[in-house]
């Protein structure tokens, strides 16, 4: 279970938090391309899509290196990630940093998706 809480950083794109609790089910999203099972989310349709749908989308940071090839940090930036994971029906998206880096919180970038 992910219950508990956590520390976060709000997306400099998307509507405002409120103070209301972020629940839900946490799925974690497979795209059938990137390492990791697919946690990336470099990819749409979703192999898990119809999990994914109607749920808290759980993506893993970075992982996109073959959808670099024209623009190197678009498709590993957030906002496309977020984009994706609303194609697929996501009601919010977590991603998150598997490395445990002890550096802070980083506030992720883009534009409204």
């Amino acid at each position: 279970t992910a219950a508990g809480q956590y520390l976060f950083a709000p997306v400099a794109f998307g509507p405002p938090l409120t103070k209301k609790p972020l629940a839900g089910k946490l799925v974690l999203v497979n795209d059938g391309v990137s390492a990791d099972n697919g946690a990336h989310g470099c990819a749409t349709p979703f192999v898990n899509a119809a999990a994914v749908n109607g749920n808290i989308a759980f993506i893993q940071r970075g992982g996109c290196p073959q959808l670099t090839t024209l623009n190197p940090r678009a498709n590993n930036q957030f906002a496309p990630k977020v984009r994706r994971a609303q194609q697929n029906g996501a009601t919010a998206v977590i991603v998150f940093d598997s490395l445990g880096t002890t550096t802070g919180l980083t506030n992720f970038g883009g534009t409204d998706t």
